[in-house]
């Protein structure tokens, strides 16, 4: 690592102490040294950051060697009660101003609120270097503080790529439930029902004070909260599928149509009424585009035994007579 010490800034530095204690931890797991290495990697920045807390620390452990500076050797054998009380004293005080401080910087970071409409969809690039994508119908806010990242997703739903820093945590909140970043990309989607989670990378940790208490959810795993029923039983979650709204797609395979009338809710100012319940119970397959209703609607009509009828703000789903 050849890069100037001086080409980074405060938080690359921050980020690389966090990672430095991280590898020198008993607790330090493969996967860490992974999700290091990929930091490390990206940016030129990251490794002059890394190198100069490398440096700073072998000045410290070098320190500790010196034997030749004037009255040190004294100052290590002396024993001097008043004068050890009066620097735990001078420590405490100074540990209770930093603590104050930490507070302070806590509390007053800045609130951001982020918010899409049913015609647009947002890419946001968080100061920490995160990267959130908002669908449409979407309403966020973000507080990122020197030690804790904190969403309040309140409707809609965004994909979180997460950049991992080990000593400041990552969180999203949904109603009562927590979702905790372990080194992840994942999809949340609130809906009048509950939240939709899927985990693309890495995995998560989930808390809602409850029924659910540090339950993880892997790569590839998705499952849906229910508040006062919990979790449901993890499924297969295809990326393909689950970010396909980025390019504008409603993606389903055996979807049942209760489910895919939500989804068109969500982009459409209209309200799907079941004039037949049972007609909510059919599954759909296949890849559509999330803005043009009418050729949607055109092809439920042939694809199942349903009839369409608008009335206004409503669209009536019948169940096709036999010819």
């Amino acid at each position: 690592m050849n890069s100037s010490p001086h080409n980074f800034s405060e938080r690359h530095l921050k980020q690389a102490i966090a990672w430095f204690v991280c590898l020198q931890s008993e607790n330090c797991q493969t996967n860490d040294t992974t999700r290091f290495e990929q930091w490390l990697a990206q940016k030129p920045a990251h490794q002059a950051a890394y190198q100069e807390a490398e440096r700073v620390w072998g000045n410290l452990d070098s320190l500790k060697q010196l034997d030749n500076v004037p009255g040190l050797a004294a100052a290590r054998s002396a024993k001097q009660p008043r004068l050890a009380k009066r620097l735990l004293t001078n420590v405490a005080l100074i540990l209770a101003f930093g603590i104050t401080w930490a507070g302070w910087l806590d509390y007053s970071a800045q609130t951001q609120t982020f918010v899409t409409d049913s015609d647009a969809r947002r890419h946001i690039t968080l100061a920490d270097d995160s990267q959130l994508d908002l669908n449409v119908n979407t309403r966020l806010i973000a507080k990122i503080t020197p030690f804790r990242r904190i969403i309040n997703l309140e409707q809609g739903e965004a994909l979180f790529t997460v950049i991992h820093e080990p000593l400041r945590p990552f969180s999203v909140t949904v109603n009562r439930l927590q979702i905790h970043d372990i080194g992840t990309q994942f999809n949340v989607q609130v809906g009048p029902a509950g939240v939709d989670l899927a985990v693309l990378e890495g995995e998560v940790e989930l808390n809602d004070g409850g029924t659910v208490n540090h339950q993880r959810l892997l790569a590839g795993s998705r499952v849906s909260y229910r508040e006062g029923q919990g979790l449901s039983t993890a499924l297969p979650a295809q990326k393909a599928s689950i970010t396909a709204w980025l390019n504008g797609e409603l993606m389903f395979k055996k979807t049942p149509l209760r489910d895919v009338t939500a989804q068109l809710e969500r982009y459409h100012p209209v309200h799907f009424v079941f004039a037949d319940p049972e007609l909510a119970n059919q599954t759909l397959s296949g890849t559509f585009a999330s803005k043009d209703l009418m050729p949607f609607l055109h092809a439920l009509e042939t694809m199942l035994p349903v009839q369409v009828a608008q009335e206004g703000g409503q669209v009536i789903l019948h169940r096709a007579t036999k010819k």
